[in-house]
């Protein structure tokens, strides 16, 4: 199916400067006192507004727990299993949008020869917490995927459904660690 949202929809909370917007920009303006300016392109390339999809060979229960309900699904207590699926679906998505990135965009900046950072927007709800199918920050280390040379290594991984409940919260806190930055939060109390 379709996304849910237009294009405008996301690159409004990417990239939207005007000003007292909630979009990822702003905040890293206003976190870096205006020394970080993080702008953020689409792809596949848009269909004017419409979102044009990279749809994987396995389906999404592929991509969840296994369960009795869910026998295709991973082994929790298998994290090269778990890292294998992972790392395979974003490798493939890569591969399917690397020809339509122009070599003039700027994906390393800091010239290291790796991707400055890559969002997935995976459609549909998020599983439980921790889970595949989570938001979270990770980095591409099993299995190669290459944009115009440079390798693609850390990334966001965003749920289509989480981000319309959160807005450019969720979505900056995972790049915030792609950034080298910790939870800003405690998980347990540690007065």
């Amino acid at each position: 199916p379709e996304f849910s949202y237009a294009n405008s929809y996301y690159d409004n909370m990417f990239n939207n400067d005007t000003d007292n917007a909630n979009s990822m920009k702003n905040y890293f303006q206003a976190a870096s006192y205006d020394q970080l300016n993080v702008d953020s392109s689409f792809y596949p390339a848009p269909d004017g507004d419409v979102i044009v999809c990279y749809v994987d060979s396995q389906p999404r229960n592929y991509y969840r727990k296994q369960s009795l309900a869910n026998p295709i699904g991973y082994n929790e207590d298998d994290y090269w299993e778990r890292t294998d699926r992972e790392h395979t679906l974003l490798a493939n998505a890569v591969a399917f949008v690397a020809d339509q990135i122009p070599t003039s965009l700027d994906i390393d900046g800091d010239d290291d020869t790796y991707v400055d950072n890559v969002c997935f927007i995976i459609q549909g709800s998020p599983d439980g917490w921790a889970e595949l199918l989570w938001p979270h920050r990770w980095t591409l280390y099993g299995a190669d995927a290459f944009i115009n040379g440079a390798q693609v290594w850390d990334f966001n991984f965003q749920l289509e459904n989480s981000l319309a409940s959160s807005g450019a919260s969720v979505l900056s806190h995972e790049m915030f660690h792609s950034l080298g930055a910790p939870d800003l939060y405690r998980y347990n109390d540690s007065t």
